[in-house]
């Protein structure tokens, strides 16, 4: 079931994703073009400049509509409307969340290798020699200096790093609408004060952070020379130490930003009238008829909705056949 929610969420987010990979490659090779044919011009540097300035601004615009189609989607198909349906399906709660991180993650990085690519095809030729030349020359440096074995790691470590904080960034906004959306009213507005919360929390925790080094610094500057002269001593084991505190400190991030996506969602889900849906989709007309006879304080606005879900049902169920969801 897994499989087939991933294929479906697949197909729904990367259509936007990919017409934004085709523009920005598109606009790369304009500018490869347009500098094979270069000249001294006045018209030819404002229209070679202006292409290099809607390929930047083509890549900032693909990480930034990619990052804000990951939050809408996640709201729009957990915490909206769509949330009845989607918490129907025979997947629970971790499943939700993994295809969601899964398919966010594979979308970032796709973003970012297009961009990468992007900028590689627009660069001059004269550019490909002087930087591959100044990367052989730097590997080759590093190797010699530190081994070839921590060399290795120092990839691994630095992949792995990446890849955690990566997905700490993808779950801090998933931490942030699930905390929001507990909220009767207002949930979006609440979820960007979570966000801006946690911001402001970080940077008290960094400046705390560097008031009390500077404090020690102060106290025993002693100890901060010997600790720099270690580092200077030490070089290899100082980059092992600080790419895997990286990893370390986003691991953390990582458990704990899950857990404020789950539990909320897990224990205090909080769909408009999410029970009287529930009671509808499964079939129990009368307790659905006993509502709507009889409403509560969170349905007596909201009528239309039984009669809507009772024709949604068929629809829904239509769709889980065509998407192959069910046989």
């Amino acid at each position: 079931m897994v499989k087939k929610l991933l294929k479906y969420e697949f197909k729904s987010m990367i259509r936007i994703p990919l017409i934004m990979w085709g523009i920005v490659l598109l606009i790369a090779c304009t500018v490869k073009i347009l500098s094979l044919f270069k000249t001294d011009s006045v018209a030819f540097n404002i229209i070679y400049g202006s292409d290099i300035f809607f390929l930047v601004v083509g890549c900032i615009a693909l990480v930034t509509v990619t990052t804000v189609l990951i939050i809408v989607r996640f709201y729009k198909n957990l915490y909206s409307s769509e949330g009845y349906l989607s918490f129907t399906l025979p997947v629970n709660e971790h499943q939700h969340i993994f295809v969601k991180t899964f398919v966010s993650f594979v979308l970032l990085i796709g973003g970012m290798l297009v961009c990468f690519v992007s900028m590689l095809i627009a660069a001059y030729a004269d550019f490909y020699r002087l930087y591959f030349d100044a990367l052989s020359k730097t590997i080759s440096d590093l190797v010699r200096e530190l081994g070839t074995v921590n060399i290795v790691f120092y990839v691994i470590e630095t992949i792995l790093a990446f890849i955690v904080s990566t997905i700490c960034g993808i779950l801090v906004f998933y931490a942030c609408l699930s905390i929001g959306q507990l909220a009767r009213r207002r949930k979006v507005l609440l979820s960007i004060g979570v966000y801006a919360g946690l911001y402001t929390l970080s940077q008290i925790i960094m400046t705390v952070f560097m008031v009390i080094m500077a404090v020690v610094s102060m106290s025993n500057p002693n100890l901060i020379n010997e600790f720099n002269d270690w580092l200077n001593n030490n070089v290899a084991a100082s980059i092992h130490i600080a790419l895997c505190s990286t990893f370390v400190i986003n691991t953390v991030g990582v458990v704990l930003f899950y857990l404020a996506t789950y539990l909320p969602m897990k224990k205090r889900l909080n769909l408009e009238l999410y029970h009287l849906s529930m009671i509808i989709i499964s079939g129990d007309r009368k307790t659905a008829r006993f509502f709507r006879s009889s409403p509560t304080k969170s349905t007596k606005n909201f009528h239309f909705i039984v009669d809507f879900i009772a024709y949604a049902r068929i629809a829904f169920f239509a769709s889980l056949r065509y998407n192959g969801f069910v046989n």
